[in-house]
């Protein structure tokens, strides 16, 4: 039987070494959490000796960082692609808060959050990352109120409270038992409508299949 210390291994050019090990953390820190990131989990998953990995990335906050922003990105909000008016994207955006992908993505700025309070690398990281969400809010927001779909509105304003409530939306996340009152469910369409001047239930029932949640 042939050891694992006897299998050949395959020198790979660095950057994909290391984009490969990026992905693998990305992966851990979504479906178990920036805690479990550690260069021996890494490495068993990519079934290679954890010096490797400590060879790309001496200190272990650098990984649990540039994977948590890889993870992150890849799940920010498409505010652009998605057909339809501003207030169609948004809904499309709101529709797609309760889907598991979502929920992912709650735990791990969750996660981040914590981590934060003593890492201050990862505290810009979230800085930079809330601005550019922020912005691409802004932008659909502001497309919203040339069209008239949104009259008299402050666009930061409304962006600032449509992600409150979409920050206090996702902190039952975490929760053991589902939560399923419509006053939870349909928080953040109350909010977002509330902050737009839209009538009661605008956002709820616009037509729009497409979701615009897209981590993969």
């Amino acid at each position: 039987m042939m050891s694992s210390s006897d299998r050949v291994r395959v020198r790979k050019p660095a950057s994909e070494r290391r984009a490969e090990i990026l992905a693998s953390a990305a992966s851990i820190a979504l479906n178990e959490g920036l805690e479990r990131i550690t260069v021996r989990s890494v490495a068993s998953r990519l079934d290679v000796r954890p010096g490797l990995v400590s060879h790309y990335f001496p200190a272990v906050d650098s990984l649990v960082i540039e994977a948590f922003t890889i993870a992150a990105k890849d799940g920010q909000f498409d505010t652009q692609t998605i057909p339809g008016s501003p207030a169609a994207r948004l809904a499309a955006i709101i529709e797609g808060l309760g889907e598991a992908k979502a929920q992912a993505q709650y735990r791990l700025w969750s996660s981040a959050r914590n981590f934060s309070r003593t890492s201050a690398a990862m505290a810009m990281a979230l800085e930079e990352l809330e601005e550019s969400g922020r912005s691409r809010m802004i932008d659909l927001i502001e497309q919203g109120i040339r069209t008239g779909e949104f009259k008299g509105v402050d666009a930061t304003a409304a962006c600032v409270r449509i992600y409150m409530a979409i920050d206090g939306y996702g902190v039952y996340a975490n929760n053991p038992l589902p939560f399923g009152h419509d006053a939870y469910e349909f928080f953040v369409s109350d909010v977002a409508e509330w902050a737009l001047g839209l009538a009661p239930g605008t956002l709820r029932t616009h037509p729009n299949d497409e979701r615009a949640f897209n981590p993969n």
